[in-house]
């Protein structure tokens, strides 16, 4: 039977952003490269083949950011992902162990990687689907979300700002970066901080000496505004 058929009666059928937010941040947490056996007692599980202080932006940064996308050889980060399901008793199992494999290049310095994403507010949280497959822009799904893990090296190049209409939960997991605004304006991020970003022109750079990697969830929002990057569009 399937996950639906055995859904608990009077369950409510979504999970709010903010709960499943927290948890993938946790579960995403990069680990060494030998992968261990999943909770289940086996091989790790997947779904099978079911179907990313320094100064202020020049005059030349802060033109509107190239939404193109760059192939190039880095190395990919190694992420472990868990997502969690229901067996055939409606109980609680581990579903999917993996790394993340769906990364996209936008330079040569940096490495966005799909965690998961979600399509509708609420969330179907018994579909079979692994969202973390899904292609998508930068921009999350109307109506939804888009998680991802960022890792840029030091001395990376700026190609201008960029906006996306949502609303973003920054999580700075290692290493240190500045965040660049309108107007010069800059803040500091190092590893533990958490900013929220609400629709505004920005740009990382990457100052430092080691590559900085941060988690960031973004939620589509309001109002929707003509150059922002949205769709399929990619942002440098």
């Amino acid at each position: 039977m399937s996950e639906e058929q055995h859904r608990p009666a009077g369950r409510r059928a979504f999970l709010r952003t903010t709960g499943a937010v927290a948890a993938s941040v946790v579960a995403a947490a990069a680990l060494p490269a030998n992968l261990p056996a999943s909770t289940q007692g086996g091989a790790p599980q997947s779904p099978g083949s079911r179907p990313p202080g320094g100064a202020g932006l020049s005059s030349q940064d802060a033109k509107r950011g190239d939404m193109s996308e760059t192939t190039v050889n880095k190395t990919a980060p190694k992420i472990r992902r868990i997502v969690t399901g229901h067996d055939a008793a409606g109980k609680a199992k581990v579903w999917i162990d993996d790394f993340v494999s769906n990364h996209k290049y936008p330079d040569e310095k940096t490495v966005s990687s799909l965690v998961w994403c979600t399509e509708a507010a609420p969330s179907d949280f018994l579909t079979d689907e692994d969202m973390g497959k899904r292609m998508l822009g930068t921009a999350p799904p109307a109506g939804g979300t888009r998680f991802t893990v960022l890792e840029i090296d030091p001395g990376n190049t700026l190609h201008g700002v960029h906006r996306t209409d949502t609303i973003d939960y920054v999580i700075v997991m290692s290493g240190e970066m500045t965040m660049l605004l309108d107007d010069d304006r800059t803040v500091d991020l190092k590893a533990g901080d958490i900013m929220i970003q609400r629709g505004t022109n920005h740009a990382w750079r990457n100052n430092g000496k080691i590559p900085v990697r941060f988690a960031v969830v973004l939620m589509d929002g309001k109002p929707k505004r003509a150059g922002s990057v949205a769709g399929a569009g990619q942002a440098k």
